[in-house]
């Protein structure tokens, strides 16, 4: 149980325990207002069974002065009137310690949920590749609101609740100490009843529940991310019944630990309230006193908060079991990242000169290279296709001159500087238009500067880029201009449309190097011919590097890299390589 704490404060970052820890405070001044509570009625139905009690009581020999008169029904109204302030003083105390809690809940939540998005997005690319999207999107989504509100939030609640329990029962000893023994008694067996019978059913639970919904989570992406082909291919029943499935095992498991949680509730309730009537039952069959009068009112208000209490202690053990599983699983994929590099950032890295790849090899699983020994030099202003037969590690070398993946052996270079010392700046002298550009459901201008606070965003610039893309025209052509909004994966543009959104987007930052990853094959030939006239004139004042398998996009590229498994197997000019028979097939002939 404590191993699982830490992993979920250390979920939160640093200062989390210390932010915890001072709801101790807090929690124990509640359990005293609550006992505080608890004696002004005790004190009051005592007066109110034997009225000439009163004087005896401390609270009373203090007030007196301050009374206009010693008459019983004076005393014994401003006793009821002090009660009742005692009583709203207690309420105020537990509203400000339930606000002050649910202020470090709360922010918790924003913190950690923060940290796992952040952690993520600065993972080495590498990492993301062997993740599953639906369980990235989960441990983000659910991750910080589990580890928070079940894990950590948990404990505070039973912390709490059990301070007042033990407030409330040492209050009763104080009055009866024989008699207390009985709710004492259930009042623990209250605590171990879900412990015991609940722990490893709750945990096994909540191992379940965890894996169903994140295959409930990717089920439900894969139908809505494909809903064209869905649709077109007649397989709605196919994917709705698939997803009804898991739902189906999800929601039993949700309602089998609901059911649980209030079986476990009724039967510790049970065992509080027959251990509080069976004190009643002996207090009633000793002779009725005053004392005795004044006893039973006080047991039965610890009853009416006991009871409460022991209830939320169970939930509170109930969602900490189901939680822990969540928490255990998001805390061993965090720890798997490798640490940030320690200390400032190197000084930027530019591109003036030559760009080298020097003896890069690279493997995704050992023993198995991708690239092997590729030794390559790019100048800059030169245009580099890179062609090659499917699986030849075409895209692999362009993640690497990226910056995405580190290479196995070797170095890429930029000036003869390792771009892996200051890759933020490398990345940020580098555009990129991938095959299927991701584009916001967002204005043409948010999509063109990828980002989201309109501050951020220069006009200029974004026109410029658009003019470049030669998307002018289809400016013009829109509505609302630069406010128009796309649609959700620019829905509402053509596939040339859209690439050339893509583009202008790689050229917004104006960067040295611009890198194509097959950013033509999904077009047809018209629109791909089309899309190579606007990437042409950027030819000569950028440095560019053309992933492509068509002959018409990588033609008119200054020189091209052919790799066969892994190997650069030839360098040249387009009808060189044509001539000498270098060129994959589908390369040379389209």
């Amino acid at each position: 149980m404590i191993a699982d704490i830490r992993a979920a404060l250390a979920l939160e970052g640093p200062g989390a325990l210390r932010r915890w820890a001072a709801l101790l405070p807090r929690a124990l001044t509640s359990a005293a207002a609550e006992a505080a509570g608890a004696a002004a009625v005790f004190g009051l139905v005592r007066i109110l069974a034997d009225p000439r009690q009163a004087t005896g009581l401390p609270v009373v020999s203090s007030l007196l002065p301050l009374l206009p008169d010693h008459a019983p029904r004076t005393v014994l109204l401003w006793l009821t009137v002090l009660a009742m302030l005692v009583y709203l003083a207690r309420n105020a105390v537990l509203a400000l310690s339930w606000a002050a809690q649910e202020r470090v809940v709360f922010g918790a939540v924003r913190r950690t949920a923060r940290r796992v998005l952040r952690a993520y997005l600065e993972a080495p690319y590498q990492f993301l590749l062997r993740r599953n999207s639906a369980a990235l999107v989960q441990r983000v989504q659910r991750g910080a609101e589990v580890s928070v509100t079940l894990v950590l939030a948990s404990v505070v609640h039973l912390c709490s609740e059990a301070l007042v329990a033990v407030a409330l029962v040492g209050l009763l000893m104080t009055a009866a100490p024989p008699s207390t023994l009985a709710v004492a008694a259930a009042t623990v067996a209250l605590l171990l009843l879900p412990a015991v019978l609940g722990g490893r059913v709750f945990r096994r639970w909540g191992d379940a529940e965890q894996r169903l919904e994140k295959e409930l989570l990717q089920a439900q992406q894969q139908c809505l991310g494909a809903l064209k082909e869905v649709r077109l291919a007649g397989q709605e029943a196919g994917f709705l019944e698939a997803a009804d499935r898991l739902r189906a095992a999800y929601t039993q498991l949700q309602r089998r630990r609901s059911v649980l949680q209030e079986v476990l509730r009724l039967g510790g309730e049970t065992l509080v309230v027959l251990a509080l009537l069976l004190v009643v039952l002996v207090l009633t069959l000793q002779e009725a006193g005053a004392e005795t009068l004044s006893l039973l009112g006080l047991y039965g208000y610890a009853g009416f908060r006991l009871v409460p209490s022991g209830n939320r202690i169970t939930r509170a053990l109930g969602c900490f079991r189901t939680g822990v599983p969540f928490v255990r699983d998001l805390h061993e994929d965090l720890a798997q990242l490798p640490p940030l590099p320690p200390g400032p950032p190197a000084s930027p890295i530019g591109f003036a000169g030559e760009l080298v790849l020097d003896c890069v090899s690279f493997e995704y699983e050992p023993g198995r290279p991708v690239l092997q020994e590729v030794a390559l030099t790019i100048r800059r202003g030169e245009s580099i296709g890179l062609v090659g037969p499917t699986g030849s590690g075409k895209t692999t070398l362009a993640d690497l001159l990226l910056g995405l993946l580190a290479p196995t052996a070797g170095r890429v270079l930029a000036d003869g500087r390792d771009v892996r010392e200051n890759l933020r700046s490398w990345q940020q002298a580098v555009g990129y238009v991938p095959q299927e550009p991701h584009l916001l459901d967002d204005t043409v201008r948010c999509n063109v500067a990828f980002a989201l606070d309109p501050a951020q965003i220069d006009d200029d610039r974004v026109r410029r880029a658009l003019r470049l893309a030669q998307l002018e025209e289809v400016l013009a052509g829109l509505p609302d201009g630069l406010e128009t909004r796309l649609g959700e994966r620019g829905v509402r543009l053509s596939g040339g449309q859209r690439q050339r959104i893509a583009i202008a987007r790689a050229l917004y930052r104006d960067p040295a190097v611009l890198v194509f990853d097959e950013a033509t094959s999904a077009l047809d030939l018209e629109t791909e011919r089309e899309l190579t006239e606007a990437i042409e004139p950027l030819m000569g004042e950028r440095t560019i590097i053309v992933v492509a398998h068509r002959p018409s996009t990588v033609r008119r590229c200054s020189r091209l890299v052919v790799l066969r498994e892994g190997r650069i197997a030839a360098t040249g000019g387009f009808d060189e390589l044509v001539r000498a028979g270098q060129m994959p097939s589908e390369a040379a002939t389209g």
